[in-house]
């Protein structure tokens, strides 16, 4: 067996790492650990059930594999834990965080974010910015890599849709600031916990039309709080929380007082966006009613490694809304998640232009397509409708009150990705034509 060596203590003088194996238990993910002897890395899983800990090594981030490539599932005889680095590690509870991500139509995405307000753009808070992002467009691109919290860079922002909508919302000061706080590193925008939730999630989210997902976005911390932590705690804010990150709505760690994840999901709510739920909606059968009734299969809750539980909670449409000592609180209501989709009005003659939707009717929007007049022109009986709440623009249907976030192709086109390159190209079958760019005779 390789001897294991010394380490310098704060004062700079040898200290003698610990020489006998750790329990499972005593290891958690972020536990600072030797392994192949003198190797120093990173517990970044931990399957403490199974005895099996996945290990990246701590200068270069990556994950520790075998020659095949394949992950090397350490046990914990087969580590060590690098003294005075463990007192930095939360207390082991069940669920030692709770995060939660909320799912709702955009009537309710602009209650939220106009009672957090205009994100400060001279301090440093949690969070700094919400947003509310298409359901649809919560997706990242073919050549984004799987979300890994060690890594700066998972998505290419170019193409991915996710990154780009984000960038999009994202007061323009917050980057100035987010610069700021890290000069010494290149700092942009990136999916993190939000992208995990989409891959946990699954693709039935993308099939909620006229939802969103409520999303909070932090900056990275300043130097001055990164030297003031210590430990692993130390490391998370210097190397890992570095980015201007889009996370799911809020998180918390576990307090003294929460006698569960949900308490704390509840918790970190409350304190991260100012917004509470009524009981009825943490509901599991009424969380399961609402999918049902959209026809998508999300799971309520999944957990991040065994110690972060994330709470996934959709508003239907029917839900009302009260502001209370400050705070904005949504109550279940009746039972219509149809409503979150543009209906036809039960006006006179059920004349679906005069419904509002992005603030105005669609008969509005109609009479204001000057302002679109840059882009292609549309099939008969489609406009171009902008979000109220992310900005962003979609299509609308006046005729059969239909929306969509992909444009509509002119009859007798369809729209197609290349296996080979990836690329979006249009053919019109019975002209046997096809074309890279939008088509042009739309009528």
């Amino acid at each position: 067996m390789a001897r294991i060596p010394y380490d310098e203590d704060e004062e700079g003088q040898p200290a003698k790492r610990q020489k006998t194996a750790p329990a499972p238990e005593d290891l958690s993910k972020g536990s600072i650990v030797l392994f192949y002897g003198d190797k120093r890395g990173i517990v970044r899983d931990a399957y403490v059930p199974l005895d099996e800990f996945w290990v990246a090594e701590e200068k270069t981030g990556q994950l520790v594999r075998d020659v095949d490539g394949e992950v090397v599932p350490f046990k914990a005889t087969d580590l060590r834990i690098v003294p005075g680095t463990q007192e930095a590690l939360p207390t082991k509870v069940a669920g030692t965080a709770a995060r939660v991500l909320i799912v709702g139509t955009e009537v309710q995405m602009v209650q939220c974010l106009d009672h957090f307000g205009a994100p400060d753009a001279e301090e440093r808070r949690d969070p700094q910015q919400l947003l509310a992002l298409p359901c649809q467009s919560c997706r990242c691109g073919p050549y984004c890599a799987r979300f890994d919290p060690f890594r700066r860079e998972m998505c290419n922002i170019e193409v991915c849709p996710i990154c780009h909508v984000a960038n999009e919302g994202l007061d323009a000061n917050l980057v100035d600031l987010a610069k700021n706080l890290r000069p010494d590193i290149h700092v942009k925008v990136r999916a993190f916990h939000l992208k995990q939730a989409i891959e946990q999630v699954g693709p039935d989210l993308n099939k909620l039309d006229g939802y969103f997902c409520l999303a909070a976005l932090t900056l990275p911390f300043g130097q001055q709080d990164i030297k003031a932590s210590t430990g692993w705690e130390k490391r998370w804010r210097s190397e890992v929380r570095c980015q201007i990150d889009l996370g799911v709505s809020a998180e918390a760690a576990h307090a003294q007082g929460d006698n569960s994840p949900e308490d704390t999901a509840k918790r970190a709510l409350k304190e991260y966006c100012n917004v509470t739920l009524s009981e009825k909606l943490w509901d599991e059968s009424v969380q399961l009613g609402i999918r049902k009734e959209a026809g998508v299969d999300i799971p309520l809750k999944y957990w991040d490694g065994p110690d972060a539980k994330v709470f996934v909670i959709m508003l239907p449409a029917s839900s009302t809304s009260t502001i209370s000592d400050g705070t904005l609180h949504f109550f279940s209501g009746g039972a219509s998640v149809a409503a979150a989709r543009p209906a036809p009005s039960r006006g006179v003659g059920g004349n679906s232009s005069q419904q509002l939707i992005g603030g105005k009717t669609a008969s509005e929007w109609r009479d204001d397509q000057s302002q679109f007049s840059h882009l292609p022109k549309l099939p008969k009986g489609w406009i171009r409708i902008k979000s109220k709440s992310s900005a962003e623009v979609y299509f609308y249907n006046i005729e059969t009150s239909k929306s969509q976030f992909d444009i509509p192709c002119p009859e007798g086109w369809t729209k197609h990705v290349s296996k080979s390159t990836n690329k979006t190209y249009y053919f019109h079958a019975r002209k046997k034509t096809s074309l890279f760019e939008y088509p042009s005779d739309a009528n």
